[in-house]
């Protein structure tokens, strides 16, 4: 009897196993991420460091002037460096640490409007393209804490297409504030920078 019930356990274990959709492929979602609050106090001088903060020190200066628009109390900004390609930093408004992007990030096929995706309420960047123009192509995951980004995941185009929402609406779309110009609400809106 424990036989039978034993394997009767395993069985459905399995299946209910099987029956579950893969996270192999699941797109990270803002959500995944949240942050507990909006900074909104005065912003700190950045730190200007290192050898490539001074390359971009002006940039990350700029930034520091802008209303917090990313996970919670940071501003990210980004700028051309070339057809179809963008680059960036996060400013950190209430400590003024600073971090370069230090990928570029470029050659997007239209399957997004923005080739750099975050939230106010959320510490996940979606990159989408090529990094640094090399492979692979397709929706680079990053988790941005203690002042660093953290490579999550990258789904190339054809996985990322799978993981769509039930809607038919994909993660990496569906943006509809540009922070660049109007600065976020404090509910959470997402933000997005059009480049051309």
């Amino acid at each position: 009897m424990r036989t039978v019930l034993g394997t009767l356990s395993l069985a459905i274990l399995t299946s209910s196993a099987l029956a579950q959709p893969s996270t192999s492929t699941r797109a990270p979602a803002f959500d995944d991420y949240p942050v507990r609050e909006v900074y909104r106090g005065p912003a700190a001088r950045p730190v200007i460091d290192t050898a490539d903060k001074r390359v971009f020190r002006t940039r990350i200066r700029e930034a520091a002037q802008e209303q917090v628009n990313f996970a919670g109390h940071h501003v990210l900004t980004l700028w051309g460096c070339g057809a179809g390609c963008s680059m960036g930093a996060v400013v950190n408004l209430r400590t003024g640490a600073a971090a370069v992007i230090l990928f570029s990030i470029c050659c997007d096929r239209g399957e997004v409007e923005d080739r750099v995706e975050y939230r106010l309420n959320s510490k996940l960047v979606i990159f989408t393209g090529l990094r640094n123009e090399k492979g692979p192509y397709g929706w680079h995951y990053y988790l941005f804490d203690k002042d660093r980004f953290r490579h999550i995941k990258t789904l190339p185009s054809g996985e990322a297409e799978e993981s769509r929402l039930p809607d038919g609406q994909s993660r990496q779309t569906g943006i509809t504030e540009n922070v660049a110009r109007r600065p976020a609400g404090g509910n959470g809106d997402p933000g997005r920078l059009r480049h051309s």
